[in-house]
Order: structure tokens, then C-alpha cells, then sequence
């Protein structure tokens, strides 16, 4: 569990490395740079990179719940 005030990628440096098994660390700290960005970068993010950071989490977001639900039928 990530304490307060603790920032997230601080947060995913603690995590052991078989909680990347799944190859999606790279894919994670890119859209964790855009959401940092988009946050707290006064110009922000283009319309590209939005679609970019929009997409790539609910891309990321699906293929849990695709794992997740497979995990269940074991």
C-alpha cells in the first residue's frame, strides 16, 4: 500500500520486480510522465499526448481487468 504523501513513481521504485512480470513497467512510467506532465507542467500536454496518455491507460486498464478475470477462472 503507498503511504501518504509518498509520489507514485517513488512508490513503484519500491515494488519488487516480479510485480513488472508482465513487461509493463516501460508502458507505466511513459504514461506516469504524461500524467505527471499533464499535472503539473504549466503548458501541458498537446492534444496528441493527451490522446496518448487517455488511451494508454484505458489500454492498460483493460488488459487488468482481462488478467484479472482470468486469474478468477483458475
Amino acid at each position: 500500500e503507498r503511504p501518504p504523501g509518498q509520489s507514485l513513481a517513488h512508490w513503484m521504485e519500491s515494488l519488487p520486480n516480479a510485480a513488472w512480470a508482465g513487461g509493463d513497467r516501460a508502458e507505466i512510467d511513459a504514461l506516469l510522465l504524461l500524467h505527471y506532465r499533464h499535472r503539473f507542467d504549466p503548458p501541458g500536454l498537446t492534444a496528441q499526448e493527451r490522446e496518448a496518455l487517455r488511451s494508454g491507460a484505458a489500454l492498460w486498464l483493460e488488459r487488468r481487468r482481462s488478467e484479472i478475470g482470468r486469474a478468477g477462472e483458475v
